[in-house]
């Protein structure tokens, strides 16, 4: 999921090394090793948030709040295609029952399959993209009036105001537990999860996340104050999340992205699969990802 990745995106801990590096031709990592990463990435999101019903062919993630950006799948086998409609009615069933939006990141290669029975379901679908940098040429660009800093812990509300700004988010709920996972995490010098503000003449307006993996990073709960868009603060962020990630001695850092791929693109990041970002149910948030 875009760790809606709000939030995303979006678990067992995510240990780099049972999965050795794989490989592209361009030296990147391979498409099916960022499907798993991504998969990674949205569970170590979705376990803040909620509880996971596993089963033998698939993980789904659901929690109190009625936001796919805290809900979703992360895990579905299609090896039985007898049980393909069986667990995916399973699911709607629930999600129905619940008033439950949930979301799920479905390779483009198996959309086409299951399109048919998604359509029947009463959801959206949008175009995304895995984008990867290797860290090896960080393009820093002096802004004047810019400024990066890590989040402190008495500046997490103001942060999820900014947040809550960028991508409408409403729940007041599901603000206040957020709130108190990032203090949490803030408190925990060995947490996984890293967040950083963007300043612009001193004021916050731009929030952005780093999930620490074994050899890698993945950026997430990049957002920027409606009134503060277009003055290179979100760019900021980024470069200063890769900075973070280098001096941490990651291999790369990835994203989900859809119609920001271009900003990516020009600090240095490069589109390695495709994806369809999918939200079943009601659901009036938008995607907090990227």
């Amino acid at each position: 999921m875009r760790i809606k990745c709000m939030f995303f995106c979006l678990v067992s801990v995510i240990v780099g090394n049972s999965h050795p590096m794989e490989l592209s031709k361009n030296n990147q990592p391979s498409t099916d090793l960022m499907y798993l990463r991504i998969q990674q990435a949205n569970e170590q999101w979705f376990k803040k948030f909620g509880i996971l019903w596993k089963t033998d062919d698939f993980d789904f993630w659901h929690s109190p709040y009625k936001d796919s950006c805290v809900n979703g799948i992360t895990r579905f086998s299609l090896t039985n295609k007898n049980k393909i409609i069986e667990n995916i009615n399973l699911i709607m069933d629930y999600s129905k029952q619940h008033s439950i939006p949930f979301s799920w990141s479905v390779p483009n290669k198996d959309f086409h399959d299951l399109s048919a029975l998604f359509n029947n379901n009463n959801m959206t679908a949008e175009e995304s993209v895995i984008m990867v940098h290797s860290l090896d040429n960080i393009i820093v660009n002096d802004i004047p009036g810019v400024s990066i800093e890590t989040l402190q812990k008495g500046d997490c509300k103001e942060w999820l105001t900014v947040f809550n700004n960028a991508f409408g988010e409403h729940d007041t709920n599901l603000t206040e537990i957020y709130t108190q996972l990032i203090r949490k995490d803030l408190e925990n010098t060995d947490a996984s999860w890293k967040y950083f503000a963007g300043y612009f003449n001193k004021k916050l307006v731009t929030t952005g996340a780093l999930l620490i993996g074994s050899d890698y990073g993945y950026i997430a709960n990049i957002g920027t104050h409606q009134q503060y868009r277009g003055k290179g603060v979100a760019t900021a962020i980024i470069v200063a999340l890769l900075q973070e990630a280098k001096k941490l001695n990651m291999s790369y850092v990835f994203l989900q992205a859809s119609d920001a791929a271009r900003m990516y693109e020009k600090i240095g990041f490069q589109t390695v699969a495709h994806l369809k970002e999918c939200v079943f149910g009601t659901d009036n948030s938008q995607s907090k990802t990227h």
